[in-house]
């Protein structure tokens, strides 16, 4: 028999146990002696019709889901060794199919929806503020998680952040901003405070609050920025200043599970930040990307 348990596919003396970064399936054939004629295979796609699994008409295997991986195919049936499927993160809905390989026909055993988050807000026009509340949902049903209620005078922002405290579910960044006209210098002192939020309950996981004129703060989730296999945050901080017009940028790498700074940079000039995931030089440890009007910066890891 097959058993399947909340997105994964496995016989009783194989079964794993998913979590929200990661996917596993994996199939026995010692259940299917009666049909040896066939040869069975388990086969994914997500929502954006990528796939990874057995490839009908080359015979190969395609792995076309980033960070997918595919083995232990079976070449005859009957057989005890698992054929084993990863797939991670899973950032849209996945359905597995369980099929005869020589055929692309199948009978989707499940389907599996990624956990939602949702930011309703409401505008107060007398006291210049917004209230939000962010809910987490489970995306299979819609069931309620937990939610959290956010204030400001900006919109408030919400990112998914993947596994920041290795409990192996996805987190949450949450951005608040406040913003004042002090009328005596008729500058803008701006409040900005950033909340790491553990995934499945709400919890918060560390936060930095940081004060300043006309500031805007935003942050991304990022790749191992450190070496120490763990996922962390970049934070990007502008801030100007009308008095003397300079801008001045910040970019801080954060760790994921407890906020400590990795490294700061200030760039000359106004930057946006692009990606924080890719390995550029080899090292095994992500860099970063940052971009100007003509320059584009590739930031490596290095100890403050």
């Amino acid at each position: 028999m097959i058993n399947i348990t909340d997105g994964v596919i496995s016989n009783i003396s194989a079964e794993t146990t998913p979590t929200l970064n990661r996917s596993t399936f994996t199939l026995s054939l010692a259940d299917f002696v009666a049909e040896p004629e066939h040869i069975w295979g388990i086969s994914v796609r997500d929502s954006l019709g990528r796939h990874t699994g057995m490839n009908w008409t080359t015979g190969g295997i395609e792995r076309e889901i980033p960070g997918s991986y595919y083995t232990g195919h079976y070449n005859k049936p009957p057989s005890d060794t698992p054929q084993v499927l990863v797939v991670y993160p899973p950032d849209n809905s996945l359905e597995v199919v369980y099929h005869a390989l020589e055929c692309g026909d199948g009978t989707t055993l499940v389907t599996k929806e990624p956990d939602v988050l949702v930011l309703t807000s409401s505008y107060n026009e007398a006291t210049g503020t917004e209230t939000a509340t962010v809910i987490a949902k489970r995306g299979s049903n819609g069931e309620h998680l937990w939610e959290e209620p956010v204030t400001g005078t900006a919109p408030n922002l919400i990112v998914s952040a993947g596994d920041l405290d290795e409990d192996e579910k996805g987190d949450v960044l949450v951005i608040m901003t406040t913003s004042e006209l002090d009328m005596t210098t008729f500058t803008t002192n701006t409040a900005a405070r950033l909340i790491a939020k553990r995934g499945c309950n709400g919890e918060p996981l560390w936060e930095e609050q940081v004060i300043g004129t006309e500031l805007f703060l935003s942050a991304l989730p990022a790749g191992d920025l450190d070496g120490d296999k763990k996922r962390d945050v970049v934070v990007h901080i502008h801030e100007y200043d009308e008095a003397t017009d300079t801008t001045t940028e910040t970019v801080i790498a954060k760790r994921g599970y407890d906020g400590k700074r990795i490294w700061t940079t200030e760039p000359d000039g106004p930057i946006w930040v692009g990606s924080a995931w890719a390995d550029l030089n080899g090292d095994e440890i992500a860099d970063v990307l940052l971009g100007s009007h003509d320059l584009v910066y590739a930031l490596g890891y290095r100890e403050e």
